[in-house]
C-alpha cells in the first residue's frame, strides 16, 4: 500500500456502496446484527427464536444465545468495553429485561401474576378463559 496508485484504488474498492459490505468490521457487524434484533422485539414484542422456520430470524435467534454466552464469560467481541456495556444496558432496560429473563426469573415473575390473579379474583385462572393472558396464567 505504498503505492498511491494502489491505495487509491483499493480505498475506492472497500468504499464503494456494492462492496463495502464485505468489508464490514467486527463491530459494524454486531451493531447491525444488534439494530436488528432490538427491531424484531419492538415489531414483534417477543425476542427471535433460534428454532423459526424463517432463516433471518433464526440467525438472530442464535445470534442473541451466543451474544448470552460472551457476555457472561466476557470473550469475543465482549471484550470490547463498548460492546459490553451496549449489551448489558439493553438486557437490563426494563422494556427488554423480560426477554432475557432466566428460567427462573420468569417463573416467579408469572407465580406472582397467578398469586395477584388470585388475591384480586378469589379464583385461581381458568385455562379455558376467553382472555388469552388468563388462559396462559391458568395452563
Amino acid at each position: 500500500m505504498k503505492n498511491k496508485h494502489i491505495y487509491d484504488i483499493w480505498t475506492d474498492f472497500v468504499n464503494n456502496k456494492k462492496y463495502k459490505k464485505y468489508f464490514e468490521s467486527n463491530e459494524d457487524k454486531w451493531n447491525n446484527n444488534f439494530k436488528c434484533v432490538k427491531d424484531y422485539i419492538d415489531e414483534n414484542d417477543k425476542r427471535p427464536s433460534s428454532k423459526n422456520k424463517n432463516t433471518e430470524i433464526r440467525m438472530l435467534g442464535k445470534w442473541i444465545t451466543k451474544q448470552m454466552e460472551n457476555y457472561d464469560k466476557k470473550i469475543k467481541i465482549m471484550t470490547d468495553n463498548k460492546i459490553h456495556k451496549i449489551w448489558d444496558n439493553f438486557i437490563n432496560r426494563s422494556e427488554y429485561s423480560i426477554y432475557f429473563e432466566s428460567n427462573e426469573d420468569k417463573w416467579l415473575r408469572i407465580f406472582d401474576t397467578v398469586k395477584k390473579y388470585i388475591d384480586d379474583n378469589k379464583k385461581k385462572p381458568s385455562c379455558v378463559d376467553k382472555n388469552k393472558e388468563i388462559k396462559k396464567l391458568g395452563s
